[in-house]
């Protein structure tokens, strides 16, 4: 359930204007006095950017207290990517959790992804598995994520163990792995990178826990 100051924050602007705004404005409108009219209009206006300098203010300060890479201060013992063309993010990721379980949720396009990766971070197949879905068939995703969750606890890992890592595939694929993720309430995490001329900017990837349902 959505607590009240999360559902202020997503939607305060609706509830200015439906709640506060609007019936104010038909109230004086309805007196019949210019004076009251204006003030309101004012006011109203006044409200408006007093809340727009407050979401401003909030978006800076929990900008500014996200700490670079902060997915990797959480030690992990096994990964589950979406994965796409986007290999670098993976190879980011395993360079830094250091896990020993990987579980790889790939397209027929991104196929190739379990055999490139085994040969080059030298997984066996007793540590890594690959489930090729249908990026088109939700219900698809969300069952092979599953079955890869399954196997993860299955070789004894405890939820706080595992995270999911949800940037690369098409976008249906990393919902569809979410959702199952987030239901059994494991991390998920997200990798943002800078590009220029088509390229990754050195230095500019940063981890960022997507959904936190562990402690450190």
């Amino acid at each position: 359930m959505i607590q009240i100051p999360t559902f202020m924050r997503l939607h305060w602007l609706k509830v200015l204007v439906t709640y506060v705004m609007v019936p104010s404005f038909i109230n004086a409108i309805y007196s019949l006095k210019p004076m009251i009219l204006m003030w309101t209009f004012l006011i109203e206006l006044g409200l408006v950017v007093i809340a727009i300098i407050a979401m401003a203010l909030y978006s800076k300060r929990r900008h500014s207290s996200h700490s670079r890479n902060e997915a990797f201060q959480v030690p992990r013992k096994a990964m589950v990517f979406t994965v796409g063309k986007q290999l670098h993010t993976i190879r980011f990721a395993i360079e830094n959790q250091n896990p020993k379980f990987i579980g790889l949720i790939c397209s027929s396009e991104s196929a190739d992804a379990k055999k490139l990766l085994k040969e080059e971070l030298g997984f066996d197949e007793e540590h890594i598995m690959k489930k090729e879905v249908d990026p088109k068939n939700i219900e698809d995703i969300r069952a092979m994520a599953a079955s890869i969750l399954n196997w993860l606890k299955s070789r004894g890992l405890a939820d706080s163990e595992i995270a999911v890592d949800i940037t690369g595939g098409m976008t249906t694929m990393s919902a569809g792995v979410f959702d199952v993720f987030e239901e059994q309430k494991i991390d998920s995490q997200y990798i943002f990178s800078k590009y220029e001329n088509n390229r990754v900017i050195l230095n500019s990837k940063d981890a960022i826990l997507f959904s936190q349902h562990s402690k450190e």
